[in-house]
């Protein structure tokens, strides 16, 4: 396989047909099973709810790019988010660009990353202030990558998981009980969409 014959376009999830949302999907779905492989795949509208949300972010842009075959599938893709200026956190992270950077499998090795790397960079060249690029990866792959060009693990996350039927219920049962008696005045409240109630209180909490 020759990556050379891959086109690297732009993504607009507003403007996307619905086959180049389902070869989105595919490849997305492809990359979630190889670190999931015992998940259920993720909502395919959530995902493009999602999407459209952060397109329409005010606090920041986003940019995504897509590689793809001359048939249409979609073998890699990078997504670039930047604050805007008008943002409040914009001068403190103006000078970092968060990148993702994904390939598929019987891609990867193909020199196709380099060149999806290399479209990263020529972005943020244009965006004034950027001196760091940081990009996330879930596999040892990803950190090879990185290395190869001089990228420096800044950050390591781990991700813990509780199977819901290794639940010891008697025991969150005690937490609660006990959780009530500790804190009487404490309730736990449950919310579906923005907060409308106590916005400022949890956005000082939050920050």
């Amino acid at each position: 396989m020759n990556s050379s014959s891959i086109e690297i376009v732009e993504f607009n999830p507003q403007e996307a047909s619905k086959e180049r949302w389902k070869s989105f999907h595919t490849f997305q779905d492809a990359i979630f099973l190889e670190t999931n492989p015992d998940d259920p795949l993720p909502s395919h509208t959530i995902r493009e709810q999602e999407m459209m949300v952060r397109i329409n972010d005010l606090a920041s842009s986003t940019i995504h790019q897509i590689a793809i075959t001359d048939d249409g599938q979609i073998v890699g893709r990078i997504s670039l988010s930047h604050p805007r200026p008008e943002s409040p956190d914009y001068e403190s992270q103006k000078s970092v660009v968060t990148a993702s950077l994904e390939v598929a499998h019987e891609w990867r090795r193909q020199g196709l990353g380099t060149r999806l790397l290399r479209k990263v960079v020529e972005i943020c060249e244009t965006r004034e202030h950027v001196e760091w690029i940081q990009i996330g990866s879930k596999t040892d792959v990803g950190h090879a990558f990185a290395e190869k060009f001089g990228g420096q693990v800044a950050i390591i996350a781990q991700e813990n998981r509780l199977y819901i039927h290794d639940i010891d219920w008697s025991m969150v049962q005690q937490w609660n009980t006990q959780g009530s008696l500790s804190a009487p005045d404490v309730r736990i409240e449950i919310f579906k969409g923005l907060i409308e109630n106590n916005l400022e209180a949890f956005c000082a909490l939050y920050t």
